[in-house]
């Protein structure tokens, strides 16, 4: 996961410029980005938050890994070359019952 660890190094220079004396407006030309999201950052760092993303909600799931399986089972199976997508659908949807 290198590029968590970038973007945390990223926001770490924020942090840094912002303890080393610099205004939010002199910090953002800087890096290139705009003093809202330097302030974002200074705020949740003060208030003992991680530099790190925030977990996201996202669509649930609506199949589980048994499901998942059977999927690539029955694409391996029978491709979609021959069939199309919309054949592995119905086969697909005749064994489970999705919402």
């Amino acid at each position: 996961m290198a590029a968590d660890r970038d973007v945390v190094a990223f926001r770490g220079r924020i942090i840094g410029s912002h303890e080393g004396g610099q205004s939010n407006r002199a910090i953002a030309p800087i890096l290139g980005i705009s003093p809202t999201t330097v302030s974002k950052w200074i705020e949740r760092h003060q208030d003992g938050q991680p530099l790190t993303d925030l977990p996201r909600s996202g669509r649930p799931r609506c199949t589980n890994m048994e499901e998942d399986l059977q999927i690539v089972n029955q694409a391996i199976i029978s491709p979609m070359t021959k069939r199309g997508a919309a054949g592995i659908s119905k086969e697909v949807s005749k064994l489970f019952v999705l919402f």
